[in-house]
């Protein structure tokens, strides 16, 4: 199957990079898993914008746009769920209700400027590996990240957009490891995580193609 291209946009963990170097993220591996499933790609562009939020996704859409996607890919999530050490209570950066809102504005956005949507909801982080590693004050609380990743579902499932649960596929892709095995700093993949996530991606878009 011919595919003109395909535009992934998300934060720093579509971007990819760890212990300084650059991994390229999942979208490096996405094309040759594809490619094993008969699919011939014209290009894979990674969006990818460490620290971005799910409505400062939504307002690049057009960054994706113009790129003429046959397929969008959209992750989203986990810096919504971030908090400060110095913040009181440690309140997730976006408020729930407001997330609500940003995720709904998000899935009918990226419905409106490509006919193929595909929306990852964000895996589990190591909260003690993150308190260690992470310098910058930001906090993500592993039952914060959750209910921020079933909120994303509740939206996608409400626009009829199709994603892909990594908070519970990739758990079982990578056993008898655990995912906390492939987040170099509790929070981001390592290469070995990215091709993971990549498996995972290119087998649900050829369900997305075959229906």
């Amino acid at each position: 199957m011919q595919l003109k291209n395909i535009v992934c946009i998300g934060d720093s963990n579509t971007y990819g990079y760890g212990h300084g170097e650059i991994f390229g993220g999942w979208p490096k591996d996405l094309g040759g898993f594809l490619e094993q499933q008969g699919f011939q790609i014209d290009g894979i562009f990674n969006l990818g914008i460490g620290g971005n939020k799910t409505a400062e996704v939504t307002h690049r859409l057009g960054e994706a746009l113009i790129r003429f996607p046959e397929l969008l890919i959209v992750a989203v999530g986990v810096n919504d769920a971030r908090s400060w050490v110095d913040a009181p209570g440690l309140r997730p950066e976006t408020s729930e209700e407001g997330y609500k809102l940003d995720a709904a504005r998000l899935v009918a956005a990226a419905k409106k400027i490509c006919p193929r949507v595909l929306v990852l909801i964000p895996f589990e982080v190591d909260e003690q590996k993150i308190a260690e590693t992470v310098l910058d004050g930001g906090r993500y609380g592993e039952a914060m990240v959750y209910r921020y990743s079933r909120i994303l579902i509740e939206a996608c499932q409400a626009a009829d957009v199709p994603y892909l649960d990594l908070y519970t596929e990739l758990p079982k892709a990578v056993d008898p490891k655990r995912v906390s095995d492939l987040l170099w700093d509790g929070l981001h993949p390592d290469a070995e995580g990215h091709k993971a996530i990549a498996q995972l991606v290119a087998a649900r878009v050829v369900q997305l193609f075959s229906i």
